[in-house]
């Protein structure tokens, strides 16, 4: 959770600060966006090879590198003496955000109960917005004292100091460890975590067979259906909420709402999606997370449909709050379950892989929405077209949700 949340924190302060980035550089909003996309690049090519990566050598090593890459970057983006340096050290930052986020997923997945496994990856996903909240408030308190670069160095060093940290604290995944058939450091593992009872076996967990004497990557055969399913529920559900997110305040102003009454509407929609994971986590520790996803995406739609005849009742934008902290509720629901199902759906020896390219999917979805979004609203400024067409991506998102396999096998003990 300390690496999800310092994650959150690091990544959005380029937000908090933007309007200072461009007057002291003398740029453009246009042009400051490109540090902005260029993190969400990053992170979805971090998330993709970082993953692979965690699978490789490990969920530790891998965090505490990427974990300090992202820190040494965020100083040194206190440094950036114009925008290419900000852009090149937001893409690297990214990077490591990026991979880092899947290989602490798949961590807690293979140190929790399979029970609660899907509560605790809720609880993760929540504190990347913790982070984020975090990182409003560091911005209102260091920019009156040192200017927005103070935030970025204060941010940096505190993530390279948790990195240090994690050398010490961080414990490899038993599951990992088991698969790579690293016994000893298995054994030493347990017995750090369970000092009580130092013979206590690792959790074990069905795996395929080995292919060749190797175990399968996430691109082999044995997982076509696994990634069809998961990135084509994804795609869809990133590019929706991705787009209704960045495009919510301009839409309620466009319908007549004040700046401030639009901003309230955002803030429904941010409210509902940090208590989202909270509640469905808890729900999908009895259903299956395949139900979970599908109910999500149901009410999803219908709540995209009713926020557009809510729009065009100007005296009552109560209705236009409600629908959109429902979409909040199910956007951040979504993604916390849908995390859950990917650590559920892939083996150890491929999850952090198949998370990772999960979360890349989505970053993928995340940089399409904005443009997708301004152009259907360019197109119609009714937000007719913007909202059906929402819906019609989640609607491609449920025929993913319905193609996943049942899901791995719950581990037992050896």
């Amino acid at each position: 959770v300390l690496v999800i949340l310092i994650d959150g924190l690091d990544y959005q302060l380029l937000s908090y600060v933007a309007p200072l980035v461009i007057a002291e550089f003398g740029v453009s909003k246009a042009e400051l966006g490109t540090a902005l996309a260029a993190a969400l690049v990053g992170m979805a090519i971090g998330a993709i090879v970082g993953g692979t990566i965690g699978d490789r050598i490990g969920r530790k090593p891998t965090i505490v590198i990427t974990t300090a890459l992202f820190g040494l970057t965020t100083i040194a983006t206190g440094f950036a003496g114009n925008l290419t340096e900000l852009v090149v050290l937001r893409l690297i930052a990214g990077l490591g955000f990026g991979a880092a986020f899947p290989n602490a997923l798949a961590l807690t997945a293979e140190w929790m109960p399979v029970k609660l496994r899907t509560m605790a990856i809720a609880l993760c996903t929540v504190g990347s917005a913790v982070g984020g909240l975090i990182g409003a408030g560091v911005a209102a308190l260091l920019i009156p004292l040192g200017g927005w670069r103070s935030c970025f160095l204060f941010s940096g060093i505190f993530t390279v100091a948790a990195a240090v940290l994690l050398v010490v604290l961080l414990l490899e995944s038993p599951g990992y460890l088991l698969k790579k058939g690293l016994n000893a450091r298995l054994h030493q593992v347990l017995r750090t975590a369970f000092p009580a009872d130092p013979a206590l076996p690792a959790p074990t967990e069905p795996s395929p067979a080995p292919i060749d004497g190797r175990q399968p990557s996430i691109l082999s055969r044995r997982y076509l259906r696994t990634n069809i399913a998961l990135w084509v529920a994804t795609i869809g559900y990133a590019v929706a909420s991705f787009g209704t997110y960045s495009w919510t305040t301009t839409i309620l102003m466009a319908s007549g709402l004040s700046l401030n009454a639009a901003l309230l509407g955002a803030s429904a929609y941010s409210s509902l999606a940090l208590a989202g994971p909270l509640i469905s986590g808890a729900i999908a520790t009895v259903l299956s997370s395949r139900t979970v996803l599908f109910g999500l995406l149901v009410i999803w739609i219908g709540a995209s449909l009713a926020l557009l005849s809510a729009l065009s009742i100007a005296a009552a934008p109560w209705l236009s709050y409600l629908c959109l902290a429902v979409i909040g509720f199910c956007a951040g629901s979504y993604a916390a379950v849908l995390y859950a199902a990917a650590a559920d759906l892939y083996e150890p020896a491929a999850r952090s892989g198949g998370i990772g390219a999960t979360i890349g999917v989505s970053r993928i979805g995340g940089i399409m929405a904005t443009a997708i979004g301004g152009a259907l609203l360019t197109l119609d400024p009714t937000f007719a077209v913007f909202y059906i067409s929402m819906a019609i991506l989640l609607a491609g998102s449920l025929i993913g949700v319905w193609l996943m396999p049942r899901g791995y096998r719950a581990p037992t003990r050896a």
